[in-house]
């Protein structure tokens, strides 16, 4: 069984409370080389198109922004890849359907990505995202979230709906949690998360 004795405070609960179509982030930051294990997440929808997604960067699809400067701004990052003039990344062939989760002067932000641009004979792709409004932290790792490691969920209706140990993330990476309501309502999501030491 797995010692958490060492962990102080092995638990933390975040609300989530949208209110548009503008999604709500709540983040799960990593603790040491811990577990996150997401044991319940509570949804109070009030409109049937209330959404939520949970996202688990893992630990193999860690990367670095090449940039040595980034503003607020910015839209354009460049990520290294596996191969030069390629967009692979740790074996995984980067789409327009995948996230970042990167590193700013204000926490963690999760990005889609809108497009990807090979570079000719560079060990560096070319990544378009949404600007942060923040300014980037360059040398901190990017995580690459994969179509696959995000977990979605539509209400259908305006029933309280409770998941218990719905998923778990990789030791040392964090967890993102988001919220989407219909634009009229709000949609209240409690979610708890559980650091388990290896």
């Amino acid at each position: 069984m797995a010692n958490r004795i060492t962990i102080p405070n092995r638990f933390a609960s975040k609300r989530t409370l949208s209110t548009s179509t503008t999604a709500v982030d709540s983040v799960f930051l990593p603790v040491r080389n811990a577990q996150p294990v997401v044991r319940t997440m509570s949804i109070l929808p009030t409109h049937a198109s209330d959404a939520q997604k949970v996202f688990i960067p893992k630990k193999a699809y860690r990367t670095i922004i090449a940039n040595t400067a980034l503003t607020a701004i910015a839209t354009s990052i460049l990520l290294k890849v596996d191969v030069a003039g390629g967009h692979v990344i740790k074996g995984h062939t980067l789409t327009a359907n995948d996230f970042l989760l990167i590193q700013t002067s204000d926490g963690l932000a999760l990005k889609a990505i809108s497009a990807v641009a090979d570079v000719s004979a560079s060990l560096w792709c070319d990544v378009t995202i949404v600007a942060t409004g923040k300014a980037l932290a360059v040398g901190y790792p990017v995580w690459v979230v994969r179509a696959v490691d995000v977990w979605s969920y539509t209400s259908g209706g305006t029933a309280r709906v409770t998941f218990a140990d719905l998923l778990a993330g990789d030791p040392g990476c964090p967890i993102v949690v988001r919220s989407t309501s219909n634009g009229s309502n709000n949609c209240d999501v409690l979610t708890t998360v559980e650091y388990v030491e290896p």
